[in-house]
């Protein structure tokens, strides 16, 4: 962040005029933490829209834990899917630091958010929930088990590899992991959790990335993918100067 970091985020707001408009048409108080109690709270600051990002940091990770323990509503829930839980604990990771930078999280309660923290890597490793190891290939590679003309068809039975025609499910997570190494780099297995995202995004971009550079998903989604590559590759650079 750096120390001035709210007065340059102040002049940033100025200089664009869609995020000027953007604040003007959410003004204080703010109810919700997402998209706009982030930006009032690098803005301005104030006690109370901090208060809603904590109190929204610690709800969410509470019900994650339930949700992965097998409680269900029976309603739906996007921060608990795959995409939606990397997505979610990409900009909860932005909160925490945002937090802490004020001094308005106590001890106990960092301690609480790195246990949290370090419950969400696992999650994402957990082959059985997305197997991260058999669906990086690209459809059309010969060791794939489906092509893009029989997704979602049957896998071939003497394949090994999954294909994922849809690789912003597996570089997202990952991107997330690698963020995680980056604000915990003293945690014990913050070297695994960066290795291990550092080489799957490698042979993502290896597979999904065409000699011109384009991404092989569609226009919305290949735009999304280089947003947030761009944004985990700075924090990553700069806090472990990768």
């Amino acid at each position: 962040f750096g120390d001035d970091y709210r007065e340059r985020a102040r002049r940033a707001a100025k200089a664009f005029p869609a995020l000027q408009r953007f604040l003007e048409r959410n003004p204080p108080p703010i109810a919700t933490a997402q998209p706009a109690g982030q930006i009032r709270a690098l803005v301005d600051g104030s006690d109370e829209i901090k208060q809603v990002l904590a109190r929204e940091l610690f709800q969410r990770f509470e019900k994650w834990v339930l949700q992965f323990q097998g409680y269900r509503e029976g309603k739906h829930d996007y921060p608990k899917n795959v995409i939606g839980f990397a997505r979610t604990l990409r900009r909860l990771m932005i909160t925490y630091e945002l937090l802490r930078k004020d001094g308005f999280l106590s001890d106990e309660q960092i301690r609480k958010l790195h246990a949290y923290f370090g419950f969400a890597a696992r999650r994402i490793l957990d082959e059985g929930r997305w197997p991260h190891s058999k669906t990086w290939m690209h459809p059309d590679h010969p060791e794939s088990t489906r092509d893009f003309y029989t997704y979602p068809g049957e896998h071939r039975p003497d394949k090994f590899i999954w294909t994922n025609c849809l690789p912003n499910f597996q570089s997202d997570p990952l991107c997330a992991l690698l963020h995680l190494s980056a604000l915990l780099p003293e945690h014990p297995d913050a070297s695994r959790w960066q290795r291990f995202a550092l080489d799957d995004i490698d042979r993502q971009l290896d597979a999904y990335c065409s000699e011109s550079g384009a991404w092989e998903e569609s226009v919305n989604y290949a735009l999304f993918t280089f947003f947030y590559f761009n944004v985990t590759f700075r924090i990553v650079k700069n806090r472990l100067g990768v």
